[in-house]
């Protein structure tokens, strides 16, 4: 066994300790004897300690850890009618020595479209369900890897796997192996980038503290040597609702006892959205300025389609 200066030191220390402790006793009257265990037993508690020190000091100088970059891109700010806009998932290997050495298999790489915390739960990162909004945002059902990158080529399936949240899988037609990091120029062989589109639905019903949507990734893999690593990472986008148009046509004038009508109509969404919801009131005034009490409330009027009202 070899020791450097502070190993010694550290001993030394020890032994006059143990010295102190052992070497004494106090008796019955409060007078110090010596104690019962004896120099042997003093020896042997010494031993101890010189064995047990290189051990606690001798600290190995490199931890190895793998581990992904994963980072959703999603163009901010979206309205709810669009479709087809380009998005992509990133995954790279941020694994450190020696096992940044390996190669890396993904198994598992996953995202959640629309959630109202940046902060997923659960061991692949799904949206927490306080905060679950599924439907705002959805996927193409096919990704591309992008080209010089370690998946180029590779269609990637996308599919939904939990309903409750809208959290996507993306299973690639042939296994992606990310090379250590650093290979390829610029690194991009130790990553893969998935293109993908996506459509905005409708508006969200829970959005972060920032008042946006997030985007949830997640990615595991293991390296050649068996290791097994992941990673996660988010995205965040303000969605705007759809602005539809309404324009209304009355009658300018009427004689006393005759009959006026009013018709209101919906124009299509900018972009184009679902078809309108909700309902359109009529209400008429005594003056000008549309101010003062209705003289006249009519029933809701369903949204949907054009609607004349008689008044």
């Amino acid at each position: 066994m070899s020791m450097d200066g502070d190993d010694v030191g550290e001993v030394r220390g020890i032994h006059r300790g143990y010295r102190g402790l052992m070497g004494r006793s106090v008796g019955r009257k409060g007078q110090y004897r010596r104690s019962p265990f004896g120099r042997r037993a003093l020896q042997g508690a010494l031993a101890l300690v010189i064995a047990v020190v290189p051990f606690v000091v001798n600290i190995p100088a490199a931890f190895a850890g793998i581990g992904f970059g994963v980072i959703p891109t999603f163009p901010s700010p979206v309205t709810v009618g669009q479709t087809g806009l380009p998005a992509s998932l990133t995954i790279a290997n941020d694994s450190t020595t020696p096992d940044n050495a390996s190669p890396v298999t993904l198994d598992t790489i996953t995202l959640v479209p629309a959630c109202g915390s940046s902060f997923g739960t659960g061991a692949n990162n799904d949206c927490p369900a306080a905060s679950a909004d599924p439907g705002v945002i959805t996927l193409s059902p096919i990704g591309t890897g992008e080209a010089g990158t370690a998946c180029a080529g590779t269609i990637f399936t996308i599919t939904t796997i939990d309903a409750t949240t809208g959290q996507v899988s993306f299973a690639p037609s042939t296994p992606v192996v990310l090379q250590p990091p650093g290979t390829g120029p610029g690194g991009a062989l130790a990553q893969c980038v998935i293109d993908f589109t996506f459509s905005v639905n409708k508006g969200p019903a829970h959005v972060d503290s920032n008042g946006e949507v997030d985007q949830l990734g997640f990615a595991h893999g293991a390296n050649t040597l068996g290791h097994n690593g992941g990673g996660f990472g988010s995205s965040a986008v303000t969605v705007n609702l759809a602005t539809l148009g309404i324009t209304t046509s009355a009658t300018p004038t009427s004689t006393v006892g005759g009959g006026i009508t009013d018709t209101a109509t919906l124009s299509a969404a900018t972009p184009p959205g679902p078809a309108p919801t909700g309902t359109i009131t009529f209400t008429a005034f005594t003056n000008s300025t549309c101010t003062g009490p209705a003289a006249y409330t009519s029933n809701p009027t369903p949204a949907t389609t054009p609607r004349r009202r008689r008044l």
